[in-house]
């Protein structure tokens, strides 16, 4: 599908939730002006607080741009949804400058700790040293042994050291596991959930099946709803199916766009990792 048919099918009301998201990861991978300014629309029009949510996740993946920065704080003042507003802040840590910490500052004290949280950790971002992140790829042992260690590390260099975990793939997923039920910061086991999705085997399908029934935070599962979804297998269809009828709209339409990915997308993967199947 080139890229007319792609705008053209995520700007239709008729296009299901699951199907718009496949295709905010394709324009993404394009990652254009045009790529860019179509995201936009359907951050300001898409009524499904969860498409929204991942048109600002690929935003942060491929647009620094000033005009980016803005509209995303755009956002954050006028959408109403906490996972919207949660995903704008973390984008903003990651894409911005620090003449942008003062807005995020703004929220550091919001009442919903979602939004504070994620503040917190797109300053975090912002203030971190250059090359942080190869510091962290660098000396993984040493970090890792500080994973569980919270008055050493803060929110945002757990998250990192979780991607740099999920980059070594299957061999690392108790690690992951351990941190989705412990972590003392639900955005950091939202992202443990994450990562889990990403490296997609049959482990990590138990891994995130474990802390469904006993998970309390929305966000959470929420996020690991989506990454069973990720995985593309039918194995983790019956994890998923229980939280269709789920009285939280967050948890429920998770749901069911991870089962319409399963059954519906030849490949329902993000497209923010890349993996071998060996992994």
């Amino acid at each position: 599908m080139n890229q007319d048919q792609l705008i053209k099918e995520i700007l239709e009301d008729s296009t299901p939730s699951y199907l718009k998201i496949a295709h905010v990861f394709e324009l993404m991978n394009i990652a254009d002006t045009t790529s860019i300014q179509t995201l936009h629309k359907v951050i300001e029009s898409n009524p499904c607080e969860l498409v929204r949510h991942e048109a600002i996740f690929a935003l942060g993946e491929m647009a620094p741009e000033r005009d980016t920065v803005e509209f995303l704080k755009k956002i954050i003042k006028e959408d109403s949804s906490y996972v919207v507003q949660h995903e704008a802040l973390i984008a903003i840590g990651t894409i911005g400058e620090k003449k942008d910490i003062e807005f995020l500052r703004e929220f550091e004290n919001h009442p919903d700790f979602e939004i504070q949280c994620s503040a917190k950790i797109g300053i975090q971002r912002l203030t971190q040293e250059p090359g942080f992140e190869d510091e962290i790829k660098n000396n993984l042992d040493h970090y890792k042994k500080h994973l569980f260690d919270y008055s050493n590390s803060n929110q945002n260099e757990r998250i990192q050291i979780l991607f740099q975990l999920m980059l070594l793939g299957e061999k690392e997923i108790d690690t992951i596991k351990k941190c989705l039920h412990k972590d003392i910061c639900r955005v950091v086991r939202h992202e443990a959930g994450f990562v889990l999705g990403e490296i997609g085997t049959l482990e990590a399908i138990d891994a995130m099946a474990s802390i469904l029934n006993s998970e309390a935070t929305d966000i959470v599962i929420h996020e690991t709803l989506f990454a069973l979804g990720t995985t593309g297998k039918q194995e983790a269809l019956e994890h998923i199916e229980p939280f269709i009828n789920h009285t939280s709209y967050v948890i429920s339409e998770s749901a069911k766009i991870a089962i319409d990915r399963i059954k519906h997308l030849k490949n329902p993967y993000s497209g923010a990792r890349h993996f071998n199947e060996e992994c």
